[in-house]
C-alpha cells in the first residue's frame, strides 16, 4: 500500500479468533503515518479498530448506568499517540534544532513496522470517571479540557507491540511516552454538547493515584451490562 493513500481502516485487520475468554486481534505491520494536515490532531496517530471490535463484541448502542446514560461510540481506536504526545513530539524536534521532519520520519518508521496486534479482555470492562472534567472547556473547545468526556466504559488491551513502540520512541528519540495503557473506549457519557470524546488514560495506576493528568476513578462494570 502506498504511503500516501489514506489507510482502510478494514485492511488494518488481519483476522480475529477467540483465545479462553479472550479475543486475539491481528494487527501486522502496515505502512502508517502521523497526522499531518495542519489541524489541532497534527502529530497524533491512532490504531483504527472499528471493524475488529464491530467483529468481536457484540455492544448494546446505549447502556444505561447508574452514573446515567452512555452512547456506544461511532469508532473504535486504540490510541498510540495522543494529544499530549503531540506536543512532546514538537518539543524534541525543536531540541534537535527544529528538523521536526527528521523525528515524524523515524516515528512513521517505527509505527510501520510494529506489529500492534493485542488481545482484548471483556471481562475488563470499567467505568472510567474524569475528576477533572470541564463542561464548559468541552462545549466552548478551547484548551487542554476540550476533548475530554465526564466519564466512559473502556475494556483493556494487551498490546505488546505498543510497549516496544514506547521503548524505541524513549531510546531512539528522547520521546518519553511512559508505559502504555492501552485500552478501546467502548462509551461515552451522553452530556448532548459537553460529551467529549473520551477519557485520555495515558498511566492507569498513575491517574487513580492523581499522579497524572487527568486523575481518575474507576469500577469494574460486569460484560452482560454491555454486550447483548
Amino acid at each position: 500500500m502506498s504511503e500516501s493513500q489514506p489507510i482502510d481502516p478494514t485492511e488494518l485487520i488481519g483476522e480475529i479468533r477467540e483465545k479462553s475468554a479472550r479475543l486475539v486481534v491481528s494487527v501486522p505491520p502496515e505502512s502508517r503515518r502521523l497526522i499531518e494536515e495542519g489541524g489541532k490532531k497534527d502529530l497524533t496517530y491512532i490504531l483504527p479498530v472499528t471493524p475488529a471490535i464491530e467483529r468481536a463484541l457484540a455492544l448494546r448502542t446505549t447502556v444505561v448506568l447508574p452514573e446515567g446514560s452512555f452512547q456506544r461510540k461511532k469508532e473504535f481506536h486504540v490510541t498510540a499517540i495522543g494529544f499530549d504526545g503531540a506536543e512532546l513530539v514538537r518539543a524534541v524536534a525543536a531540541e534537535r534544532g527544529g528538523d521536526q521532519a527528521a523525528v515524524t520520519g523515524r516515528i512513521n518508521e517505527l509505527l510501520s513496522e510494529t506489529d500492534f496486534s493485542f488481545e482484548i479482555d471483556p471481562t475488563s470492562a470499567k467505568v472510567v470517571t474524569n475528576l477533572e472534567y470541564d463542561a464548559d472547556a468541552v462545549r466552548s473547545k478551547v484548551g487542554r479540557k476540550q476533548h475530554t468526556s465526564e466519564k466512559s466504559v473502556v475494556m483493556d488491551v494487551h498490546m505488546p507491540g505498543m510497549v516496544a513502540f514506547y521503548d524505541k520512541l524513549r531510546a531512539e528519540l528522547g520521546i518519553d511516552l511512559g508505559h502504555p495503557a492501552a485500552h478501546v473506549t467502548l462509551y461515552v457519557k451522553d452530556n448532548g454538547d459537553a460529551t467529549g470524546l473520551g477519557i485520555g488514560i495515558k498511566d492507569y495506576e498513575a491517574q487513580l493515584r492523581g499522579d497524572v493528568y487527568p486523575k481518575i476513578e474507576a469500577r469494574p462494570l460486569p460484560k452482560e451490562k454491555i454486550l447483548t
